[in-house]
């Protein structure tokens, strides 16, 4: 059962002179009255009492009073909390009569119940973090919004990766005829054959005229010899056997020689001029249409990691979204988008403020469901038909809010006026 405040008791406390407040057990405590007559003050005596020193004001007595200050709140529990005499010390009684200190109160006391303007002043990360901490989601959910901006700066990369493949594919013209490759090596080969072979039939040649030259001597020898026929009868039968098997041989020679044929080489050679143009193109085209297999792998690629970073991408929304959806949220339309609070798809600097108020209070009270109380400063803010309706939310909550508000009407529960109860 969440703890309320049943009765307050002040006298003395900064503006204050004698107060005494017994709230409504759950719904709107309106404590009215004209700017500075001491209504702001009330909250403050509860601030202190309840939260410790850290919410003692530095100068907390009446200034028109001589005697300390005394503060009393009465809870639900039974506790009875006190703060008074002139180092105001902390007294806390429970129902059977034993005494404690600030920590009994620590137990249960929310310290945003008890200065809620912090959680409204803080920014839209820190209210995020609060709500997920009281839904349990906050690791689970940073885990998620983790792997959503990696799958996200992924999948953008992809997406440049893809952009940067197309337009390099979209400059490239398409695959061109490659020319059949000459062989310089088999050219040069075909030459040196050649070469070859006309080297032998010069060869040849020079056998053939060292020939005639030796048979036109040989025939000087015999016209010489004639004039001493019978002198060098035998020596001249044996130049003609010699002569004859050396005439024989120039025959044969030469019908050898005549037979061979020498290769053109220059066609070759011009060949040899071209190869290298024609290879160079030939090269070229290679690398073109590799290229051009690269750039279409490459494109592929990149579509397929950009499409399966996309699905990564919906997946991890979704998880996120399952996550929220299925939270056990303090007040239905809460969420929390890009890391920031929304109710009802507004974020914070969009909502009324009413919705607000109405956001701050429940996460406040589902911080420590043992507090059933906060305090509310400046509810002027609201009109009288959105007061009413906050006021019908509140009890519907069980929750008990003891607010302040610049009016002396008929909504409120209290009026003040210079420090008293009008």
């Amino acid at each position: 059962m969440s703890i309320t405040i049943t009765a307050l008791e002040a006298e003395r406390f900064k503006r204050i002179k004698a107060i005494t407040l017994e709230p409504t057990e759950k719904g709107l405590t309106v404590i009215g009255g004209r700017n500075q007559q001491g209504k702001t003050s009330i909250l403050d005596a509860i601030m202190y009492a309840l939260g410790g020193e850290k919410y003692r004001p530095s100068d907390a007595n009446n200034k028109g009073e001589d005697e300390p200050l005394e503060l009393k709140i009465e809870l639900s529990n039974g506790l009875v909390v006190q703060r008074k005499g002139k180092n105001s010390s902390l007294k806390v009684t429970d129902p059977n009569g034993l005494s404690g200190g600030q920590g009994v109160l620590d137990k249960f006391v929310e310290k945003l119940a008890l200065d809620l303007p912090r959680f409204i002043s803080a920014n839209a990360k820190e209210k995020a973090e609060i709500l997920l901490k009281i839904i349990g989601a906050g690791d689970s959910l940073t885990e998620l919004d983790l792997r959503e901006d990696e799958t996200f700066n992924n999948r953008r990369a992809a997406r440049k990766e893809l952009d940067k493949a197309r337009k390099i594919l979209e400059s490239m013209s398409g695959a061109v005829d490659v020319p059949e490759k000459v062989s310089v090596s088999e050219l040069i080969s075909e030459i040196e054959k050649a070469q070859e072979i006309a080297s032998k039939k010069a060869h040849y040649q020079g056998l053939i005229k060292s020939a005639e030259a030796e048979c036109d001597r040989l025939s000087d020898e015999i016209k010489y010899d004639e004039e001493e026929m019978d002198k060098i009868r035998a020596r001249v039968k044996a130049n003609e056997t010699k002569l004859a098997q050396v005439f024989e041989n120039v025959v044969n020679m030469t019908k050898e020689t005549e037979a061979i044929d020498v290769p053109d080489i220059e066609p070759l050679r011009e060949k040899i001029d071209q190869a290298e143009k024609i290879n160079a193109e030939a090269a070229e085209a290679e690398r073109h249409n590799n290229d051009l297999m690269a750039a279409r792998k490459r494109f592929e690629d990149a579509g397929e990691e950009y499409d399966s970073l996309e699905e990564d991408l919906k997946f991890v929304r979704q998880e996120r979204q399952d996550l929220l959806a299925n939270a056990d949220m303090p007040l239905d339309g809460l969420s929390v988008e890009d890391g920031e609070l929304t109710y009802n798809g507004a974020k914070w600097d969009c909502m009324s403020a009413a919705d607000q108020l109405m956001v701050a209070t429940s996460i406040v009270k589902q911080l420590n469901p043992e507090c059933g109380f906060v305090l509310m400063d400046k509810l002027e803010q609201m009109d009288i038909q959105t007061l009413a309706a906050f006021n019908s939310w509140a009890e519907s909550q069980n929750l008990q809010v003891i607010a302040t508000r610049v009016s002396t009407g008929d909504e409120c529960s209290i009026i003040i006026e210079d420090g008293q109860e009008k």
